[in-house]
């Protein structure tokens, strides 16, 4: 397919269906987030670095047991068919985030590093 640039992928992710990341393993959820800062429908495997991202934002998304083809299937046709309730977990998501930016991240590393530098 060749190069997709930052505004494709985002136009791709925006406008999709519905956004899918059937990862068995992997530290978080990036293309969780490129759903939700674009207030696109997003499900995802029920692995725990997606749970907890889940809790850390509270955000609610529709999971599946990305072992279990027909659960996948159930989870896709549940949101196919649920396009509003997609619709308003995702304007969760993309309230979530907008809670959470690289201000409030820096300054809560900074106080991180302030503690562990006057040795507490």
């Amino acid at each position: 397919m060749g190069y997709v640039s930052n505004d494709e992928i985002d136009s791709l992710i925006k406008h999709a269906l519905l956004n899918i990341s059937a990862s068995v393993y992997e530290a978080g959820s990036g293309p969780a987030i490129d759903a939700w800062i674009n207030k696109a429908p997003f499900i995802m495997s029920a692995i725990e670095s997606h749970k907890n991202q889940l809790r850390h934002f509270d955000i609610d998304c529709i999971l599946f047991n990305p072992f279990n083809p027909d659960d996948i299937a159930d989870k896709i046709d549940f949101a196919l068919q649920n396009p509003d309730k997609m619709r308003m977990m995702s304007q969760k998501g993309y309230d979530a985030l907008k809670k959470n930016n690289w201000e409030i991240a820096s300054r809560n590393y900074l106080n991180v590093f302030r503690k562990y530098a006057n040795g507490n």
